[in-house]
């Protein structure tokens, strides 16, 4: 259930933690006016509690803002993961024209299986936080035409060389991916600490002796909206393989659509 709301839309679901957002803190305010009403702050204390109050929200802002930050540039650092990930399966198969006419094909073929593994079947076993077995097995398969090649001039010597440090390459950003995916970047100590402080911050707000309830209300409901958008961005960036906000393959997608045949082209056009 839980994974199936990461997976809507990112509008919807922005909208959904809000909407929770917004109702539980006006039954928050509605239980506090009714049952602890005796509780409120005095006339003469809301300056104090007025300071206090400021002192929670500065606090919270700063956690919430690192979070969010944090977050921001690690999704940002998945997508340029992603395309240094491309960039060295492009390089790949340039590569392999160094070797000769039947290893080159050979490991074309297998550099076309393996991509096309990670677009149709790794991608989407990320959304359910799993690792593709079909693309592991496309990758082991490319790994050893690679590795256990005997290069037969200084030529196929140099080429070998690049061509298994693109494949420690390939290996190390395909790690860095499934870990991250299996990882979320905000640890629960984070969240709870988010969490706390939100709920401290919006409880001191009901106590505060307020005697036009339409303006609680109106205040109730701008501090929910703006924690529930916080919240949602702060749940989608998390999750940049397995949410909603799932970073695209279309650097890998593209290497089927245009780079490896423009390599081909190059190399019937000598």
């Amino acid at each position: 259930m839980i994974q199936e709301i990461f997976h809507l839309n990112p509008i919807l679901f922005t909208l959904l933690i809000t909407i929770i957002t917004v109702v539980v803190f006006i039954v928050g305010m509605l239980i506090a006016r009714k049952y602890f009403s005796y509780l409120f702050f005095k006339p003469e204390d809301n300056q104090v509690a007025n300071i206090m109050m400021r002192q929670l929200g500065t606090l919270l802002s700063v956690l919430l803002a690192f979070a969010v930050i944090s977050t921001w540039q690690d999704y940002e650092l998945q997508r340029r993961n992603t395309a240094e990930e491309a960039s060295i399966m492009g390089n790949l198969y340039r590569d392999s024209r160094g070797m000769d006419i039947e290893k080159e094909k050979e490991i074309q073929y297998l550099l076309i299986n393996y991509t096309k593994a990670v677009v149709e079947d790794g991608w989407p076993k990320m959304l359910e936080c799993k690792e593709s077995k079909i693309a592991w097995l496309a990758f082991n398969k490319l790994y050893g035409a690679i590795i256990r090649y005997l290069p037969a001039n200084a030529r196929e010597q140099i080429v070998e060389a690049r061509m298994i440090q693109h494949l420690n390459d390939m290996a190390k950003f395909r790690r860095l991916r499934h870990l991250r995916n299996a990882d979320p970047l905000i640890p629960n100590i984070l969240w709870a600490s988010i969490f706390c402080g939100t709920i401290l911050f919006t409880i001191s707000g009901y106590f505060l002796r307020c005697q036009n309830m339409k303006l609680q209300t109106i205040v109730t409901i701008i501090s929910a909206i703006l924690f529930g958008v916080i919240f949602s961005m702060l749940l989608l960036f998390n999750h940049p393989y397995s949410g909603s906000l799932q970073i695209s393959p279309s650097p890998i997608e593209n290497l089927l659509k245009d780079v490896y045949h423009i390599a081909d082209i190059t190399e019937n056009l000598k």
